[in-house]
């Protein structure tokens, strides 16, 4: 459940942070992940992997604000921390394991937005 909180969190206050601020969704990501890893550190929880976890998120919320809103970066952070747990480990040799479940997730949330607006032709989350 914990992962699913620092997942959401690292999303959604990147997608917030780049999209209201005049700031880029690096340097977004970045500040929001070093801030969420100096509070860990203090924290009586493993402070590199909630890190990791926030910062994958972050990931997830450094998506263009035209391509998905707020419910759409919700739901691919979701799906990121269910890789996180599920693929990850698996893959962790592999560099960008982060970047690569967070382009995923980010991607499925964008083709299912896709296949539903073609048949319902409504949006289902505006930006």
């Amino acid at each position: 459940m914990l992962i699913i909180v620092f997942a959401l969190m690292g999303a959604l206050l990147t997608y917030t942070t780049h999209r209201h601020a005049p700031v880029s969704s690096i340097q977004a990501s970045s500040g929001l992940t070093l801030l969420c890893y100096l509070m860990l550190i203090v924290l009586p929880i493993d402070p590199y992997y909630y890190a990791a976890i926030f910062f994958g998120g972050s990931f997830v919320g450094m998506t263009a604000p035209h391509n998905l809103g707020y419910i759409g970066v919700a739901s691919a952070a979701s799906i990121f921390s269910l890789f996180f747990v599920g693929v990850v480990p698996y893959i962790s040799t592999f560099g960008g394991a982060l970047g690569c479940s967070a382009f995923i997730s980010v991607c499925a949330i964008q083709a299912l937005a896709l296949v539903y607006r073609k048949y319902v032709s409504a949006p289902i989350d505006a930006p």
